[in-house]
């Protein structure tokens, strides 16, 4: 059991293991410590990284992340905490009584809207990107890329180099995607 103390919002929590538990986000700074690759913009992506580019269904979607989340660190955005006041009560009108109590599990502070991905975090984050209700990113760390979400449910996928690119384009075939490679701005 842990007590847990947030200073924004001048909140006592008391978080353990189970449905209470509060999900830590992390800076912009601690993800890139931690070897994130991070892009600002789709064209910065294209003209920096080899890409490719994702299609198929949320299941298949699903299957993926999860494979690469059990193989290696990841993270994802959850931009909840930029959203101004009105913009939160209408992503939350969007959810489920389910998914509003995950929300209210994660800590949402100013300037951290960064996320360790579990199995878990990862379905919910997937859900809401794949009905585009609100967009997350997802980072893997071991073979660096960066997994942009979600255009009509095709997810540019940005590489550090072409061996890595190469290497999620097998394990998206292998989980029912199609890949498109994507050409290089440059």
């Amino acid at each position: 059991q842990r007590l847990c103390y947030n200073k924004s919002s001048f909140e006592i929590q008391i978080s353990w293991k189970g449905e209470n538990t509060v999900i830590h986000s992390m800076t912009k700074a601690e993800v890139e410590k931690a070897g994130a690759l991070l892009i600002d913009t789709l064209k910065e992506g294209e003209v920096l990284y080899p890409s490719i580019l994702l299609r198929g269904t949320k299941e298949k979607m699903k299957k993926f992340l999860l494979q690469v989340i059990e193989e290696q660190d990841c993270y994802a955005d959850f931009y909840y905490s930029s959203l101004k006041k009105e913009e939160k009560e209408h992503f939350l009108s969007g959810l489920s009584a389910d998914e509003k109590s995950y929300v209210q599990r994660m800590e949402c502070t100013e300037g951290k809207i960064y996320y360790p991905l579990d199995n878990e975090i990862c379905t919910f984050l997937l859900d809401i990107t794949a009905r585009e209700w609100l967009f997350s990113s997802f980072y893997f760390i071991k073979n660096r890329a960066v997994l942009w979400g979600n255009y009509q449910m095709a997810f540019p996928l940005f590489c550090e180099n072409e061996d890595v690119r190469e290497y999620y384009r097998d394990l998206a075939c292998a989980c029912g995607l199609q890949t498109e490679m994507m050409e290089s701005q440059k």
